[in-house]
């Protein structure tokens, strides 16, 4: 709790969280169809999806607990924080183009409604849903547990409060304005995001000296601090927790559905290129400075009882209350630029790639963004009521809940664009195999008896899951492997993605008319030859 209350630190943060409501208000205006609420329109530019990705990305976490693992594993974090920093890079370049051209084709407005269409079976649309609405709920609840932590230290108010608040306000502008309002917020958090981080930066390396000063007060406490082991080499010769730790966020990324959402919001392909530059640069800058703020914490914070305070006790102490009430913003920036897009990757999961496809294929776009919104609510409700209940771990349940949804989905989503063997019982075995392995291989003491990150357990029994099931059932028709070159097209012709951009084309109909026909039950019977049940898509 903090020591003093600021009304300076209050009153920057309500304002923050007005302008927030606003942007959801004003952007609920040019919400007219669903794909509107689900997608932006498929009209955002480089600027819009590139910082979207990254504050998406980023969450609570950089400002909660990656500096607070930094504060107790020192700089074994840089293997964390190098593959968050060029995690956008490869999500774009190996995923981006490819599925924003084939999602614009498809008409489909939610990552699994993709993987559906790409491997039809209702089986992948339910499974797809299911873990994408648990998981993103699980990654939900530890923003707004960071949202509590950092008012309860920077305001003095009760943690339930910064839960209540915080959470409330992210829920009300998603529900008005849907990605579009995602979006915008998460462009204007990620600049304050970047600025507190820098802040942050020059603050602490005049406090210790520079990074030469840095360097010889943490020898002086202990010299395995700056180990790539970690500290006291903790991880020594655990060269498969180092790697897991490097390739969660460095491919992650391309299997977390409520960020591969931004490549299908793009305007054109060309907005994906664009976007790596702006995203490479914001992130490279910011994570670095993220396990610094550990570091700094380190030397100047010694003995905290919670090192997830790390950083909000850094700004607490060693700026003045205005500052710390733009910081706590950046903060809350970083927690709602996540929170906002997982309440709606999760309600629109459960509404369209469950409700819609198993108990009412009928429901009119309009009705569907009604439930969507009030969704966003229901689910955002219960999270903030169980995290009233204070303890959680912010570190633990994001990477948890990103390990799971990353091995359930990244060979799912490139297999879909990249190889035409790939069959619908392959990508039902990825995903349940990656996302069970990914889930229970700590809890089950594997972790323990290998050495092995969760991360890198998972992501090996999803791809050979994928490649085994898919070589031993029957291929899919030529009509939906032709798919993957229909994803590659952008490569050939530039006026294929003007073509791609008119969704409501005479074009794109005859394409989805065509995919709906191989979707049918007499087709979905010929797909396997092993006893795996594929549904009957609705």
């Amino acid at each position: 709790m903090a020591e003093v209350f600021h009304i300076e630190a209050l009153i920057g943060w309500a304002v923050y969280l007005i302008i927030m409501v606003v942007i959801g208000i004003w952007s609920g205006k040019f919400i007219k169809k669903l794909e509107d609420f689900t997608v932006a329109g498929r009209r955002s530019g480089a600027f819009l999806v590139g910082l979207s990705h990254g504050a998406g990305s980023m969450s609570g976490f950089m400002f909660v607990g990656l500096p607070g693992y930094a504060y107790t594993e020192g700089a074994f974090a840089f293997w964390y924080e190098a593959g968050d920093a060029g995690g956008g890079f490869w999500n774009f370049t190996f995923l981006g183009r490819r599925m924003r051209t084939l999602a614009a084709r498809l008409g489909a407005v939610t990552p699994v409604d993709l993987l559906s269409k790409r491997f039809p079976s209702s089986a992948t649309s339910a499974v797809g849903g299911l873990i994408t609405a648990i998981f993103c709920w699980v990654y939900l609840l530890a923003q707004i547990i960071a949202a509590g932590k950092m008012a309860q230290l920077l305001l003095g108010v009760p943690y339930q409060w910064g839960v209540i608040v915080g959470g409330i306000v992210v829920l009300i502008y998603v529900a008005l304005g849907g990605l579009l309002a995602v979006m915008l917020t998460n462009v204007m958090q990620a600049l304050i995001m970047f600025i507190g981080a820098v802040v942050g930066l020059v603050v602490g390396f005049s406090l210790v000296g520079g990074l030469g000063g840095l360097t010889d007060h943490l020898m002086a406490i202990n010299p395995t601090i700056l180990s790539v082991w970690g500290t006291n080499n903790m991880y020594y010769g655990q060269y498969g927790e180092i790697l897991g730790s490097l390739l969660i966020y460095m491919i992650g990324y391309i299997g977390l559905p409520h960020i591969v959402i931004f490549h299908m919001s793009a305007r054109s392909v060309k907005t994906i290129t664009n976007s790596i530059v702006v995203n490479v640069i914001w992130a490279v800058i910011f994570t670095y400075a993220c396990v610094f703020l550990g570091l700094f914490a380190i030397v100047l914070l010694p003995g905290l009882p919670d090192p997830e305070l790390a950083a909000a006790t850094f700004f607490y102490t060693f700026t003045n209350p205005w500052l710390a009430g733009f910081l706590l913003a950046a903060v809350y920036a970083a927690i709602m630029s996540t929170a906002d897009t997982l309440s709606l990757t999760s309600a629109s999961a459960i509404i369209n790639d469950i409700y819609v496809k198993y108990i009412n294929p009928k429901l009119e776009d309009r009705t569907r963004m009604r439930w969507t919104r009030i969704l966003v609510f229901v689910i955002g409700l219960i999270a903030i009521a169980v995290a009233l209940i204070p303890g959680g771990s912010v570190f633990t349940a994001v990477v948890s809940a990103f390990g799971v949804l990353g091995c359930a989905f990244i060979t799912t989503n490139l297999s879909a664009v990249y190889w035409k063997r790939a069959t619908s019982a392959g990508a039902l075995a990825s995903m349940i195999g990656g996302a069970a392995t990914a889930a229970l291989w700590d809890p089950s003491g594997l972790r323990a008896l290998t050495a092995v990150h969760p991360f890198f357990a998972g992501l090996i029994v999803s791809v050979v899951l994928m490649v085994v099931v898919s070589l031993v059932t029957k291929p899919l028709p030529p009509e939906i492997q032709s798919l993957v070159d229909m994803s590659k097209k952008h490569f050939i012709s530039a006026s294929v993605d003007k073509r791609i951009e008119r969704s409501s084309s005479i074009e794109t109909k005859v394409v989805a008319s065509n995919i709906s026909k191989i979707f049918s039950a007499s087709h979905l019977a010929e797909l396997t030859s092993i006893p795996i049940s594929l549904g009957t898509t609705k």
